[in-house]
């Protein structure tokens, strides 16, 4: 009997469970993500970052792209008619938006300033605002303004995503998100079209015009939403309410892991952090070293071509077909297949991007065809 607890005190000592330290459990962490870093591994955030925050950041593009492109239904349910626009009038209406849109695109450098939960539920009040006012315009000056005002609202939020995104995701999923995010603007537009059926359906004989009612009703949500936004929003992923604490440690392991010098570990750990406050600051050698970066320049070229062909047709699609010889409400109706079609490509586009991790062969494959469907429409020499 002696002999057995002995034996029995002695397998207790070797198998004596002790604390393990935070910076133990951390390098663990580390250990778990690099031998099974996939998304079938059960503590990885990314499903919860994609179901939460993606799907978050994909609606409030949607809103905006909404707002944005709602005024070319609005020209064929009464706007032009009721106000006396001109031709050159409604176009002024569309560079009202795109030069302030353009001009204050640099306001995305306000994320490392605000805190993003703050920043991003301003800008979303501000175009929800300002979108349901244009219900109220009673002449061209004033709505020209508001499209104006619209348009910085707008620049502030939505260039700005993907590298909210970065603060969640790896460099090699970011594509994917960004298309899940960018998806939003034809899903919008096919959403768009239907609505404003609706709207100018049910409208034609109710109180207000149907273009007012329809401003007013895609418009106001915006304001509701960015009440959810200013609590839902997080700053980084070290301070996400909806996950889990194990998923917040992971999560900020994970893009550290990207990192590999200490000055990066410190960026960061300063970017990232498990809960405390980010220090909002900007770097001016940044903003320098990107303003002397070839690629930016070609890629905002890029950028700047897809929505010259893109951002169009929201805004002249449903007078095209009205002028093709359809009614009002057809007009309205056909306008929305086409984009449910293109939000479909985005996703599959997006997600082979990240799968074969090559991104020129798809640009060529869709620049060629969207060039090829512009040709299509050119008189025949």
């Amino acid at each position: 009997m002696p002999s057995h607890a002995s034996s029995s005190s002695s397998s207790n000592d070797a198998y004596e469970l002790r604390p393990i330290s935070p910076k133990e459990e951390d390098q663990n962490l580390q250990n778990d993500i690099k031998d099974d870093d996939d998304d079938d591994e059960p503590f990885l955030p990314s499903r919860p970052l994609d179901r939460k925050l993606v799907a978050f950041m994909a609606l409030l593009y949607s809103l905006s792209f909404l707002d944005r492109s709602n005024i070319g239904n609005a020209r064929i349910a009464g706007l032009a008619t009721e106000m006396h626009l001109s031709d050159t009038q409604y176009s002024w209406l569309l560079w009202a938006f795109y030069i302030t849109y353009i001009a204050f695109e640099w306001m995305t450098l306000l994320y490392r300033v605000v805190p993003p939960h703050i920043y991003i539920a301003l800008c979303i009040a501000s175009w929800g605002i300002i979108a349901s006012v244009q219900a109220t315009a009673s002449s061209f000056g004033f709505l020209l303004v508001l499209r104006a005002l619209l348009g910085v609202s707008e620049a502030a939020f939505g260039p700005g995503v993907p590298f909210y995104l970065s603060f969640f995701f790896r460099r090699e999923e970011l594509a994917f998100r960004t298309g899940l995010f960018i998806s939003a603007s034809p899903l919008s537009a096919s959403f768009a079209g239907a609505l404003a059926w609706l709207i100018t359906k049910v409208g034609r004989n109710g109180v207000l015009s149907p273009w007012r009612l329809l401003f007013l009703i895609e418009g106001f949500p915006s304001v509701l939403v960015a009440v959810w936004a200013w609590d839902f929003v997080p700053d980084g992923p070290g301070v996400a309410k909806w996950l889990s604490p194990r998923e917040r440690k992971v999560a900020v392991l994970r893009l550290r892991a990207e990192k590999e010098d200490e000055e990066d570990d410190e960026d960061m750990e300063e970017k990232h952090a498990y809960g405390a406050p980010r220090e909002s600051r900007l770097k001016l050698h940044d903003v320098l070293l990107t303003l002397k970066d070839p690629k930016c320049y070609l890629t905002a070229f890029m950028f700047f071509a897809s929505n010259v062909a893109f951002a169009s047709m929201p805004v002249f699609l449903p007078t095209i077909l009205r002028d093709m010889g359809h009614t009002t409400l057809i007009a309205q109706a056909l306008s929305a297949p086409p984009y449910l079609f293109a939000f479909v490509v985005v996703l599959v586009t997006a997600y082979l991007s990240d799968r074969h991790q090559s991104r020129a062969f798809y640009i060529i494959v869709h620049a060629l065809l969207a060039a090829s469907g512009y040709a299509s429409t050119l008189p025949p020499l």
